[in-house]
């Protein structure tokens, strides 16, 4: 006696996937919306402007110190005045962009932002 045909084994998957995603859509969406962390959200918008600088082309000097004019304050507000994290995430990011900055760096930021993170864990454990 046959198995099953390759053809009927597929056209059984197909009905099955269908089948599952039907049922997907007809879940209601539920949206949880994650807390707002003022040092998370600073800190992505430092790698995003970061990101879009380093994929920029610069002809000349000028137009790469033009360009990189909102990165250098993104910088300074995380070196001089750091928001303080009120999550997880925000503390664990500060101490991943510290890490990150050392590996091309000779510093400038881990300070203000391995100390913002020390408060978050420090009131966490309190």
């Amino acid at each position: 006696m046959a198995g099953p045909s390759r053809r009927s084994f597929l056209a059984a998957s197909v009905s099955a996937v269908a089948a599952a995603g039907s049922v997907a859509m007809m879940a209601p969406a539920t949206s949880i919306a994650a807390p707002y962390d003022p040092l998370l959200d600073l800190i992505r918008r430092y790698e995003a402007e970061e990101a879009r600088f380093n994929a920029t082309p610069h002809e000349t000097d000028e137009e790469a110190e033009a360009d990189i004019v909102h990165l250098d304050e993104l910088f300074y507000e995380l070196r001089d005045n750091p928001p303080a994290p009120t999550t997880e995430a925000g503390a664990i990011a500060a101490v991943k962009l510290v890490h990150d900055f050392f590996q091309h760096s000779s510093g400038g930021i881990e300070f203000s932002l391995i100390a913002a993170a020390a408060a978050y864990f420090d009131g966490r454990t309190a």
